[in-house]
């Protein structure tokens, strides 16, 4: 009846020992690859920090009832302008990446290696409405959920579960018309808007801790909403 459509949720678990792991959206590039204890690379094991357990994605499709062979404006005029028409969007929902939490005197550890920040059992994130959260000089991170790690000693781990950057959201929505010339030319008129909402996709929160900015989300990862047409021509 000239609607249609699919969901899909995909919910996942990625664990592993892999310290020197990148992750662009988390904001660690490789400059932490090392362990934290060079004798317990097991100790390393732990949620990846590719990990995303919840992706939601919902695609419909739905093509207006106007024009030939539909409900209404069947014929003549307004069957030309009213006809082939067709609204599809992607919307997609997925959780945050964990974030690697580290401590700014590494020089201290007990190997003299990277050294993991210690958690004090407050809320390791901030409260309050997300788009103030990701502007500085307001944080992410709540400074007050970690502390920095003893000397010698070694930090609480590599990443943790609750520890994850914004999630990433976005809506593309697309309207389509459906043009017919004599024989086999047809056309297609296409408006595009990316990003609906305007959402703003950032990468995590600058994680280590004892830097004068820890917990400030400072970067994009994102394009910004953006609006294309197109007119394709076939023969």
């Amino acid at each position: 009846n000239g609607w249609g459509g699919r969901i899909n949720y995909t919910f996942s678990r990625l664990k592993d020992n892999q310290f020197g792991e990148t992750n662009f959206f988390s904001q660690n590039t490789g400059a932490r690859a090392e362990a934290q204890n060079a004798y317990d690379l097991e100790a390393e094991y732990d949620v990846s920090l590719l990990d995303v357990p919840h992706k939601l994605v919902f695609t419909p499709i739905v093509e207006l009832p106007f024009g030939e062979g539909k409900r209404w404006a069947t014929s003549g005029l307004a069957k030309h302008i009213l006809g082939g028409w067709t609204i599809s969007s992607i919307i997609s929902i997925e959780s945050g990446f964990p974030v690697s939490v580290t401590d700014l005197t590494n020089d201290l550890n007990l190997y003299n290696r990277i050294q993991y920040s210690t958690l004090t059992g407050a809320d390791p994130l901030t409260s309050g409405d997300r788009s103030d959260r990701v502007s500085p000089p307001n944080t992410w991170l709540n400074p007050a959920g970690f502390a920095d790690t003893p000397a010698y000693t070694l930090g609480q781990g590599r990443t943790q579960e609750d520890v994850r950057t914004p999630m990433r959201n976005n809506w593309d929505f697309v309207v389509s018309k459906d043009v017919r010339f004599k024989g086999n030319v047809r056309g297609e008129l296409k408006f595009e808007v990316l990003n609906l909402t305007d959402t703003v996709k950032t990468t995590g929160p600058i994680a280590i801790q004892g830097n004068t900015t820890f917990g400030q989300i400072s970067t994009q990862s994102g394009f910004m909403r953006m609006v294309q047409m197109m007119f394709r021509l076939s023969f």
